[in-house]
C-alpha cells in the first residue's frame, strides 16, 4: 500500500554496572502526576528539535502516570526538567521473585548532562536489578556502555557478539508528493541546486504515480509542470517515503536496484539531496 519503513527500534539489555556512573545522580528525583506540566514542557522542547517526535495528547501524559508499575523520575535543572524516564520493575525470566528487571519505557533528555545523571541514577540500581531494558531508536546507543554485549552470548558470522535485538514497526508514506515538497518549500535539501524530475511508482493512490519535475534552488524545493531536467529518477512511493523522512540514503536504494538515475555519475548528488542528519525518532504508541 505504498508505506515505506521507518527508522528501526533497538533492544539493548545492560548490566547497571556497563552504564556510566559519572553523572549528577543527586538531581535525579522522582516525580509524580503533579509533575505532569514539567514533563509536558520538557518533551514538547525535545519535540521542537529532534525529527519525526509528534506532541503528546493529554491523554498521553497521563498514560505516563496512570498504571500503578510505572515510575517516572527527572532530571532538575532550575525549574525546569532537562531529561526524565518512565520505567518500571518486572521479573528477571527465571522462577525467583529475587531476579527483577527495569525496563525503560520512555527515555527523554535534552544535554547531555541530563542523559548521564538519569543513567548513573539506573547504574546505583546494581545491587538490586539483573539488567536495564532499553526501547530505543537509537543505532549508536552501544558507544555509552562500558561492556555493549547483551548478556545473550550469541555469535554471529564466527566473531561478532550481539549487543542489540531490532525491529521494525513505525511506517511513513507520502499521499502527495507534490504538495508535500511544496510545503517543504523553506527548507534545504542539502543546499544542492538542482533540476531533478521524480517519477513516482504508486498503483495505490493513481493520483500521486507518474512525473514530476522539482527544481532546488540552495536546496529549496519548488515543483514545476514543465522544462528539462538535468538528472531523473525513478522508485516506488515506499522508498520515496523512507527517502524523504531520512531513513535511508538515495546511494543505498541505487545500490540495491530499486531506485535508477539516468546518470550513473550524479547518484552523490543526489544522495546529498536527500541526506538526512539522523533517522525520525517516535515515541508515540499507536
Amino acid at each position: 500500500m505504498g508505506f515505506g519503513y521507518g527508522a528501526k527500534m533497538s533492544q539493548y539489555r545492560v548490566r547497571p554496572a556497563d552504564l556510566p556512573g559519572g553523572g549528577a545522580r543527586r538531581q535525579v528525583q522522582m516525580l509524580s502526576a503533579a509533575d505532569k506540566q514539567l514533563v509536558s514542557e520538557c518533551y514538547a522542547r525535545l519535540a521542537a528539535a529532534r525529527h519525526g517526535l509528534i506532541d503528546k495528547s493529554p491523554l498521553e501524559l497521563d498514560s505516563l502516570f496512570a498504571p500503578p508499575e510505572n515510575r517516572v523520575v527527572g532530571y532538575q535543572s532550575g525549574d525546569a526538567l532537562a531529561g526524565y524516564m518512565v520505567f518500571s520493575f518486572v521479573p528477571g525470566g527465571q522462577d525467583t521473585f529475587l531476579i527483577n528487571d527495569i525496563l525503560v519505557k520512555e527515555l527523554v533528555y535534552e544535554s547531555p548532562t541530563a542523559l548521564a545523571g538519569i543513567l548513573a541514577f539506573l547504574r546505583s540500581q546494581a545491587d538490586q536489578i539483573r539488567q536495564v531494558v532499553f526501547n530505543l531508536q537509537d543505532d549508536d546507543f552501544h558507544h555509552l556502555l562500558h561492556d555493549p554485549r547483551d548478556g545473550s552470548d550469541y555469535f554471529m558470522a564466527s566473531l561478532y557478539q550481539q549487543t542489540n535485538r531490532q525491529g521494525l514497526g513505525i511506517m511513513y508514506r507520502v499521499v502527495d508528493t507534490r504538495a508535500l515538497l511544496a510545503d517543504l518549500s523553506a527548507v534545504s535539501f542539502g543546499e544542492q541546486d538542482c533540476r531533478l524530475r521524480i517519477t513516482v511508482r504508486d498503483s495505490f493512490l493513481p493520483a500521486n504515480h507518474g512525473d514530476l519535475l522539482v527544481r532546488f534552488a540552495g536546496g529549496r524545493p519548488a515543483p514545476h509542470d514543465g522544462g528539462e531536467p538535468e538528472v531523473a529518477i525513478q522508485l516506488d512511493v515506499a522508498d520515496l517515503s523512507a527517502l524523504l523522512m531520512g531513513v535511508v540514503g538515495f546511494r543505498s536504494l541505487h545500490r540495491y536496484g530499486v531506485a535508477t538515475i539516468s546518470e550513473e555519475a550524479e547518484v552523490g548528488r543526489v544522495d546529498r539531496l536527500f541526506r538526512a542528519d539522523e533517522p525520525p525518532v517516535c515515541m508515540t504508541w499507536f
